[in-house]
């Protein structure tokens, strides 16, 4: 079947979203004119429905580049950045990050080793999450699209740009529509963590395993060196597994984090955790992970 191309943009895969039932009754339609020996027109309509749609795409591209080059620079060849789309969405979402989050935006990080401290966030900005380099923000006017932001002083963005470069699309992460020093927009993947999933009870099925199985052997292929999957880093959504956090798939050594919570999960969760009626509490989970790492310093 002829398709859409989703890869330039997020307005691409919102006109295939919104176009998709049409495309699929003109098929229908078309099928039930072949079983009945009726006549159909040569291109077919779905043809020439998906030639206008593109075409009058193209010229929204193109009007858009012409009226907000100015908000929407191309990175320069040499930087490691990624060349923002034509994208109106995402020109608001960056004019946003650049009037009211970054001028207001408080964040810190204490202690390399420990998650990033943010101590305040402007409104109606939301703080999603924090890292070892950077936390994670969205606005509700823009609910597909999260800012990924690096506290002063920390290294790792030009890497986690090389890195969204090298994975271009994959169903299991997250993809980078805009880089610029110090932050990158991102598509918003939604879930709930593996970390979360524990302190609040919810199932975490086999098929979320598999998942980022395959999305690391994929990174790999991509010539990549999967890094730090933990708890934190992966997210459960309709009993399917993504990936978060690829800041760290450019170090060359090896790490063992993830074949260390499979067989945690395999031997201590499925048969212990699985069908409590609780979750695990959190002081719990973070003595485990202290733990954890500890251990691996003195191995």
């Amino acid at each position: 079947m002829d398709t859409l191309d989703c890869s330039s943009s997020i307005l691409e895969y919102r006109v295939h979203k919104y176009f998709r039932p049409l495309f699929r009754k003109i098929q229908q339609n078309d099928r039930q004119c072949g079983e009945k020996g009726r006549h159909r027109a040569n291109p077919s309509t779905l043809q020439i429905a998906l030639a206008d749609v593109r075409e009058r795409f193209a010229q929204a591209q193109l009007q858009y580049s012409n009226q907000n080059a100015h908000i929407l620079p191309l990175m320069q060849s040499n930087d490691p950045g990624i060349h923002p789309p034509l994208d109106a969405e995402i020109g608001a979402f960056l004019h946003l990050i650049h009037s009211v989050l970054l001028p207001e935006v408080q964040l810190e990080s204490l202690n390399p080793e420990d998650p990033i401290v943010v101590h305040f966030t402007p409104c109606p900005w939301q703080l999603l999450g924090t890292g070892n380099y950077a936390a994670v923000f969205c606005h509700p006017e823009h609910p597909d699209f999260v800012v990924k932001v690096y506290a002063p002083g920390r290294e790792g963005f030009e890497e986690e740009v090389r890195v969204y470069a090298l994975l271009e699309q994959h169903p299991a992460f997250s993809r980078c529509f805009y880089a610029e020093q110090g932050f990158l927009i991102l598509l918003r993947l939604y879930g709930t963590t593996m970390y979360d999933c524990l302190h609040l009870g919810k199932a975490i099925p086999k098929q979320v395993i598999t998942d980022i199985d395959r999305a690391l052997e994929y990174a790999r292929f991509k010539g990549l060196r999967p890094h730090d999957i933990h708890g934190h880093n992966v997210m459960v959504k309709n009993g399917r597994g993504t990936i978060v956090d690829v800041s760290d798939f450019l170090k060359q050594e090896d790490c063992s984090t993830w074949d260390d919570l499979k067989t945690a999960y395999y031997w201590i969760y499925r048969p212990f955790l699985l069908h409590l009626p609780w979750g695990v509490p959190r002081w719990c989970l973070t003595a485990v992970r202290k733990g954890y790492r500890y251990y691996k310093k003195i191995l």
